[in-house]
């Protein structure tokens, strides 16, 4: 019979239908701004009519999303590197102790030298690398600012 074949096509003409709609409240610019704002990926599913305002409202969003992504990992990295420092200060004055005692062998002794040296020139590295992280920061921090301010005196006009 003709009748679940005919139900299937109307069933179809319905989705195709919800699926429009679905596609025009979906591709609004506030919905393009709050989906770049989370860092979400557009792939490019709004039909051409509908996707210049949300591919705008869209960029601009993760465009704010994107520079704050960076300040928030400079700021990790920065972090990380003074608790390693600050770990390697405790080393360093562990294996200082360590190294007057003088149950030590000459082996042993030789092998507390090397880790001094190294763990030496890992901190003077990382409290060489902070303050170039911390000035990489400043300006992703002034990037995102300038950017959002972009943005707010765009809006205003």
């Amino acid at each position: 019979g003709d009748v679940p074949e005919h139900g299937v096509a109307a069933g179809f003409d319905d989705y195709l239908a919800g699926h429009a709609r679905g596609i025009e409240s979906f591709c609004r610019p506030e919905n393009g701004a709050r989906l770049g704002a989370s860092g979400v990926r557009y792939t490019g599913v709004c039909p051409a009519h509908l996707e210049g305002a949300f591919l705008d409202a869209y960029a601009e969003s993760y465009g704010l999303y994107e520079r704050q992504a960076t300040v928030d990992a400079l700021r990790r990295q920065i972090r990380a590197r003074r608790a390693r420092s600050n770990e390697i200060e405790h080393l360093l004055v562990d294996r200082t102790a360590r190294l007057v005692s003088p149950l030590l062998t000459p082996a042993e002794r030789a092998s507390l030298a090397v880790e001094l040296k190294q763990l030496t020139d890992e901190k003077i590295e990382l409290e060489a690398s902070i303050p170039r992280l911390e000035r990489d920061c400043e300006q992703a921090e002034r990037d995102y600012e300038s950017y959002r301010d972009q943005l707010a005196m765009r809006d205003v006009g």
